[in-house]
């Protein structure tokens, strides 16, 4: 079982980092654009009330990012508990079904669109514009 839990604290790290929405969900703009904000958030001169409310912006998005996480390293515990004991489930070893999968994306895409209508609200015509060149420019930069 110890080993198990070391395999999963590993997955752990890898799966915070290599994604930000659910296993399988593709990444889309409003991600990107969320990354340049947090690149580039100190060019944007946030007056002190900005910054307040987004900093509560993202604690909220990596909340919902941590529950995302943590419930799919429950599955995987499970799904590798269930392969060690004689009470082996094989359904549990399979991908996600599509079904649920479709459901996690459309729950994560509407979660998004949420944020980044909430940053829209926060920022001002002119860092909207510039968030957007900064986002332009670091895309050609790759």
């Amino acid at each position: 079982m110890r080993k198990i839990m070391g395999l999963m604290a590993g997955l752990a790290v890898l799966s915070v980092t290599a994604m930000a929405g659910p296993a399988g969900v593709q990444r889309g703009l409003d991600e990107r654009l969320f990354g340049t904000f947090v690149q580039h958030r100190a060019e944007l001169n946030l007056t002190e009330e900005q910054n307040t409310q987004v900093d509560a912006l993202l604690q909220e998005m990596k909340d919902a990012k941590i529950a995302t996480w943590q419930r799919e390293v429950e599955h995987i515990q499970k799904a590798l508990a269930s392969f060690v004991s004689d009470e082996f489930e094989p359904g549990l070893m399979l991908p996600i079904p599509a079904d649920i999968l479709a459901e996690m994306s459309r729950a994560y895409n509407l979660f998004m669109a949420q944020e980044t209508s909430k940053l829209h609200g926060i920022l001002t015509p002119d860092q909207r514009q510039q968030l957007v060149d900064l986002m332009v420019e670091q895309r050609t930069e790759e």
